[in-house]
């Protein structure tokens, strides 16, 4: 028997009613998702620009009409389109670099994932003025440094924080310049602890040949800035530990070259290879370490609370959001206020 006219009618409407509320569940949803990665600060990645928040008003306000058709009986293929459209725009537009968000934007544009917006004003704008396009920064320190050599950059604060932590402990790290180590590379400190200094001096003299050390004790602001990095796949770098929980932060880590002619020999001074997965890596693991992963975010604490009496963080070593934020502020040449090390650094 056939279903009345009257219940089909109300049993359509019903329908209707159900998927409208779906598509505003799912609106709110991703508007939701923009929101928080507007304020992406505290996790490292965050966007400033108005044009881009233009964009996203646009396109979220494209997508609530899409809602609206619904209740006119249109397709979805619509709504699904301009999500996508919206989706596209925002990964162009992670990265640091104008010209490669303005072609990736005209690339859009070409293929026409981009609809919603005029695609020839797009591609003058990448042409004349690529400077106006919008694009994700890494908040903080990121902006004011160009180069993968992040080490260099940030020396002026690294000094400054070493220098609280020897004050703080001035038997945390030691200096291995008068070993018969060099460090290849400006992006670390020549600092280890004094027990892994020790070893690995024993080691070198069992050999009889100058250790070339590519990466020892790493700050952490060079290690937020290699946490920033991975984010937008900067650099090569994939991924980075948080400052904290990089094994370079606790002065009992060494990275060189020439590690299967060293292996046996660190080895016998308590040296543990880490394996294929990063060969050149090595941890000293015997006795007299000390825990020090959570001085220099006490240290950084200190220094950020003298530099800013009326914003000061907890002096508790926890490397939390706030502290991640204020890191992210800190002049790479160091604040105004705050000695800075020479001798303690290493140097």
């Amino acid at each position: 028997m056939p279903e009345p006219e009257h219940l089909r009618t109300t049993t359509d409407e019903t329908s209707r009613e159900r998927e409208l509320i779906f598509k505003e569940r799912e609106l709110a949803l991703k508007e939701k998702e923009v929101e928080a990665k507007i304020k992406y600060d505290q996790r490292g990645l965050w966007f400033t620009s108005p044009i881009l928040l233009g964009f996203i008003t646009a396109i979220s306000g494209l997508i609530g009409t899409g809602i609206g058709a619904v209740l006119q009986g249109n397709s979805n293929l619509n709504l699904e389109r301009k999500k996508f459209e919206f989706t596209q725009i925002q990964k162009a537009l992670e990265t640091t670099d104008t010209k490669e968000a303005a072609k990736r934007l005209v690339f859009l544009v070409d293929i026409g994932v981009i609809q919603s917006l005029d695609g020839q004003r797009i591609r003058e704008i990448a042409k004349n003025e690529p400077q106006k396009i919008p694009t994700a920064t890494v908040s903080g320190l990121t902006p004011e440094i160009t180069g993968c050599n992040v080490g260099e950059k940030v020396r002026g604060l690294d000094r400054q924080i070493i220098f609280i932590m020897q004050r703080e402990n001035p038997t945390s790290l030691v200096s291995f310049i008068d070993i018969d180590a060099e460090l290849n590379k400006n992006s670390t400190f020549p600092l280890l602890q004094p027990a892994a200094k020790k070893a690995l001096a024993q080691a070198i003299r069992k050999r009889t040949k100058k250790l070339i050390i590519n990466a020892a004790y790493r700050s952490i602001t060079s290690q937020l800035l290699l946490h920033n990095y991975s984010k937008q796949e900067q650099c090569g770098i994939i991924i980075a530990a948080i400052p904290g929980k990089s094994n370079h932060q606790t002065g009992l880590a060494i990275d060189i070259e020439d590690f299967t002619g060293w292996r046996s020999y660190l080895e016998a001074e308590g040296w543990r290879w880490l394996g294929p997965v990063d060969p050149v890596h090595f941890d000293f693991v015997g006795s007299r370490i000390s825990d020090i992963k959570e001085l220099p975010i006490k240290s950084f604490q200190k220094l950020w609370n003298l530099n800013n009496p009326e914003d000061k963080l907890p002096e508790n070593g926890i490397y939390d959001s706030e502290t991640e934020k204020r890191l992210n502020q800190a002049p790479p040449d160091g604040f105004p206020k705050g000695e800075k090390c020479s001798i303690e650094c290493g140097f």
